[in-house]
């Protein structure tokens, strides 16, 4: 009897934990505030180098969109905590036909939180390799 109330309660939390854990907005959740870096390229170029720079991190492009690239990182576990399941951003504005501003979020999902981390400056440093090729 008590496991089925345990069970129950877990139910609860896993119904009531999932809609939060979901990222989700897309491009017209542009975040307020300056770029986090300018590149001295093109947008067409900027856009192709940042999602190669989210496959780099181990993302799987969910959308690639003029001036917008979203991609996530697949789940894994581990012994005590796993980690992915981020969802990675990443916004691009035209400042002149050859500078683009990015800004980049790395959200973390509730469910494994723990092991997750925030790549932007890893994603940021990824679309400057990526340009420099």
């Amino acid at each position: 009897m008590r496991s089925i109330k345990l069970l129950g309660l877990l139910a609860s939390f896993l119904l009531l934990a999932g809609p939060v854990g979901c990222s989700s907005g897309g491009a017209s959740a542009v975040p307020t505030g300056a770029h986090d870096r300018v590149f001295e390229q093109p947008l067409a170029r900027t856009q192709q180098a940042s999602a190669d720079a989210l496959a780099v991190v181990g993302c799987d492009i969910k959308t690639n969109e003029p001036g917008y690239v979203e991609g996530h990182r697949p789940n894994k576990m581990g012994l005590f905590v796993g980690s992915g399941g981020e969802t990675i951003k990443v916004w691009l504005e035209a400042l002149s036909p050859q500078r683009t501003g990015v800004k980049v979020v790395s959200d973390k999902s509730f469910v494994g939180m723990a092991g997750q981390k925030d790549w932007k400056d890893q994603v940021l440093d990824e679309i400057g390799k990526a340009l420099n090729r």
